[in-house]
């Protein structure tokens, strides 16, 4: 019964790290502010030294529009760099 259970613990830890290898590996989508594209990794605006997603910087209260765009329209639009969807995002004007 002890080598059943530790067959079924190795198999789930096994399963959930390849999951999380999975889930790191895949190539995250450009993101577009306001008709700019945005570098993969920015400076976080709330903890300086950080690096974050772009989106990560975004205040909710400040969206306008979200659309996403993939496949052979955001190749079209973007180039190579649209290759894993576009995130476009549009926020209201800063005064």
């Amino acid at each position: 019964m002890k080598k059943i259970i530790f067959i079924l613990v190795f198999v789930a830890s096994a399963s959930a790290s390849f999951a999380q290898q999975q889930k790191s590996t895949v190539a995250p989508p450009l993101y577009v502010i306001n008709g700019q594209a945005q570098p993969e990794w920015v400076a976080s605006k709330s903890e300086p030294g950080k690096m974050v997603r772009p989106i990560d910087n975004v205040d909710p209260a400040n969206i306008i529009n979200i659309g996403v765009v993939n496949g052979e329209k955001a190749i079209a639009k973007y180039g190579d760099a649209g290759k894993n969807g576009v995130v476009e995002i549009t926020l209201k004007k800063s005064n």
